[in-house]
């Protein structure tokens, strides 16, 4: 499954939290091993879990080697194939919809830190910013990370009359923005 495997509606309460999930994504290792998830709730927000060992979480990733979202897809991709990299799980789902390999960083446009991007060292690269100042500050943040290391780095922005904060998920739902 390329290692981002998403939950969406599987359950909507996870019982040792009490909260109501609406969503998980998985971040894998290389060899397709659970690193840590990403936990979407309703009403909307997010939340960051590790596996404890026991057969339960810890709501944090304190000591976690951060890895890309759907690393494994990216590493098993043809090298000559562009990377999306988009901001949010909910994004590279709806690219891979579309035949496209992508990936993203856990916890949003604020959160962006460079590590575990080499491995997209010596990719062509798609930046694809929300329409928003957040997602066009992260956005300019990850094309200066992977302009070292990447074959190329393209960056895509909105422009003219599109609704603020839509990205490539709307983009790609909705007929009149296509």
């Amino acid at each position: 499954n390329g290692g981002g495997k998403v939950n969406k509606g599987a359950s909507t309460a996870d019982h040792n939290s009490g909260m109501n999930v609406a969503a998980t994504y998985d971040y894998c290792d290389a060899g397709g091993n659970l690193v840590y998830q990403v936990v979407r709730l309703r009403p909307k927000s997010f939340r960051q879990r590790r596996p404890d060992g026991n057969g339960g979480w810890t709501w944090n990733l304190g000591g976690v080697e951060r890895v890309l979202y759907n690393l494994r897809a990216v590493l098993a991709g043809d090298p000559e194939e562009t990377v999306y990299y988009v901001e949010g799980e909910n994004d590279v789902e709806a690219l891979r919809a579309h035949g496209r390999i992508a990936t993203t960083h856990a916890g949003g446009a604020n959160a962006f830190k460079p590590e575990g991007v080499d491995v997209l060292r010596g990719r062509k690269l798609v930046v694809i910013a929300d329409n928003d100042d957040p997602g066009i500050k992260m956005a300019l943040q990850v094309c200066q990370a992977l302009r070292p290391i990447a074959a190329s780095v393209k960056l895509i922005r909105f422009l003219g009359d599109v609704i603020p904060g839509a990205d490539v998920s709307d983009f790609l739902s909705d007929p009149a923005m296509t």
